[in-house]
């Protein structure tokens, strides 16, 4: 009988581990959101963007809100990069020219986050499973976009001495967001 108890302890012990393993597995209570480690933040290479998503009994539903989250957020952080750059930008030139550059810098600007920001790749994706009592997914995903790639989409919309002038404000604005 003592051989069987064992036995039977012993695949219970198993059982639960296997359990537990499969799917995501739930934060403790108390402990930071998933994916926000500093492997997730942004960094001198890449743009970084985490978020959640809305609470959906459809799985595929919640992921994709969490990932149009992380997009958006992206976004906003690429975006406002972007502008506080192109003001600058925008500020060297004289009086008559800048209405006409302000408008090409602010449409030049929203084409390339618009471009790339679906091109972000996905660099943590986490699920919290459904309980008994709350009985929906939910999502923290984190995307990231690689900064060259914005500064090449940006010269690809200017002229060179454009983009010269352009480049030398952004690498003082990142050396400045660090």
């Amino acid at each position: 009988m003592k051989k069987y108890y064992f036995l039977f302890s012993i695949i219970s012990i198993v059982l639960m581990t296997l359990s537990l393993s499969c799917g995501a597995a739930k934060p403790p209570k108390g402990s930071v959101m998933p994916c926000s480690g500093p492997e997730y933040r942004e960094n001198s290479e890449f743009f970084r963007a985490t978020a959640p998503g809305i609470p959906n009994a459809d799985e595929r539903l919640a992921r994709t809100s969490a990932i149009a989250a992380a997009r958006a957020e992206l976004a906003s952080s690429i975006n406002t990069l972007l502008t506080r750059t192109m003001e600058i930008y925008q500020n060297s030139f004289q009086t008559e020219e800048v209405s006409e550059t302000k408008t090409k810098i602010d449409d030049i600007t929203r084409l390339v986050v618009a471009e790339k920001i679906s091109g972000s790749r996905i660099i943590c994706d986490f699920r919290e499973v459904p309980t008994k009592k709350n009985n929906k997914y939910k999502f923290y995903i984190t995307v990231e976009l690689a900064k060259n790639d914005i500064v090449k989409a940006m010269q690809k919309q200017m002229t060179e001495a454009e983009y010269e002038k352009f480049r030398r404000i952004y690498d003082e604005e990142m050396r400045n967001a660090r």
